[in-house]
C-alpha cells in the first residue's frame, strides 16, 4: 500500500495519494507517515505536515526523522 502511495506521489498525483497513505499510516505504517509529511509540505500544509513527520518519527523510520528536523531548521531560519 505505501509503494503505491509512493507511486502517485512521484506521479505528481498527490491528492490520489493522501487516501492511499492515511490507510497505511492507519495500519501503523511508519515510513507511509513520512511520505504523508512530503506530501502535506508539497501541499504547503505544514501543521500537517510537522504531525505525521513526527508520528513516522515516533515510530523510528529514519526518513521521517531526517524530514522533521529539516522542517525544524527551515523555521528557525525562517523565525530568526
Amino acid at each position: 500500500m505505501t509503494g503505491l502511495g509512493y507511486f502517485l506521489v512521484l506521479d505528481q498525483r498527490e491528492e490520489e495519494a493522501l487516501p492511499v497513505l492515511l490507510r497505511a499510516a492507519e495500519l501503523g505504517d511508519a515510513r507511509a507517515m513520512a511520505h504523508l509529511g512530503d506530501v502535506y509540505d508539497f501541499l504547503g500544509e505544514e501543521a500537517d505536515a510537522r504531525h505525521w513527520y513526527r508520528r513516522g518519527a515516533e515510530l523510528g523510520d529514519p526518513i521521517a526523522v531526517q524530514d522533521l528536523a529539516a522542517l525544524t531548521r527551515m523555521r528557525e531560519r525562517e523565525s530568526g
